[in-house]
């Protein structure tokens, strides 16, 4: 009969902590990927509606998502235009922070004839786009 031999060696103790630094770092990870999707998914915006008048474009942005959004660009044709406090009006206050439910009216100084792209950027990363195409006649 032979005799099995049998090793009665361990594991590495420097391969055990290099596992659980990996281990510990996946599970960090994963938790930040969650807790990023948890607030894109809770945020959200529409755009309600868009006025074209001679002087100036005003855009409706309603906040449908879970909690406040603040927005900050507008984007017209790949043109990058500000939003702030002076030239955006929610619930009669000039401010760009939009609660749940409430409606942004954000004016750009520019008249526009031709159909545009439109797209609305909120701090948070939160977006919308869509093309729109003026009315035959302009207010």
């Amino acid at each position: 009969m032979s005799k099995v031999v049998t090793s009665r060696r361990g594991v590495a103790p420097l391969g055990v902590v290099a596992f659980l630094v990996v281990l510990v770092g996946a599970v960090i990870f994963i938790a930040y990927l969650w807790q990023t999707a948890v607030i894109r998914v809770a945020n959200a915006i529409q755009i309600q509606h868009v006025l074209f008048k001679h002087s100036e474009l005003i855009i409706y942005v309603q906040n449908v998502g879970e909690g406040p959004v603040t927005v900050v660009n507008v984007y017209i044709d790949d043109e990058n235009f500000s939003v702030d406090n002076g030239n955006c009006i929610v619930n009669q206050s000039n401010t760009n922070v939009i609660p749940k439910g409430a409606t942004a009216e954000i004016t750009i100084a520019r008249s526009y004839i031709q159909k545009i792209h439109i797209q609305v950027v909120c701090s948070d990363g939160t977006g919308i786009e869509s093309d729109y195409k003026p009315p035959l006649t302009i207010i």
